[in-house]
């Protein structure tokens, strides 16, 4: 496991999932030049831990923006995210196992601007092997 396989796995299940096109409109590590577009970012989280079995258990977090021209759209489509991702118990997602992916908070405003569009966060904590 490494960083880029679970952050691309979660992009690539976004994709999958009618939520965007990787490349087009879902970016990793930051966004991109198109106003309506999604970011996913690999966050600091908690250390590791060894789990039964002798498996190590990683627990770091992921965070998920949403800009949009639209303040509606930026938060319709930021729901959507956390209602597909919150609270995903033992999923494989391309060549991740995660053992759970769990909302810290639901979607929230970070900016609204005319020049910018609006921006909503959506944090998830992530325990995977």
């Amino acid at each position: 496991m490494t960083l880029p396989d679970y952050i691309k796995d979660i992009a690539d299940f976004l994709q999958s999932n009618f939520i965007g096109t990787l490349g087009t409109d879902v970016f990793i590590g930051g966004f991109d030049t198109p106003p309506n577009c999604i970011s996913v970012n690999a966050v600091t989280g908690s250390r590791q831990q060894t789990a039964t079995g002798g498996d190590v258990l990683y627990q770091p977090e992921l965070n998920i923006g949403v800009r949009d021209k639209s303040g509606k759209a930026a938060e319709l489509k930021a729901r959507s995210i956390h209602t597909l991702l919150n609270l995903q118990t033992n999923k494989i997602i391309g060549s991740t196992r995660f053992q759970r992916i769990e909302a810290i908070s639901d979607p929230f405003l970070v900016s609204k601007s005319e020049q910018e569009g609006t921006i909503y966060s959506i944090n998830f904590h992530l325990k995977l092997y």
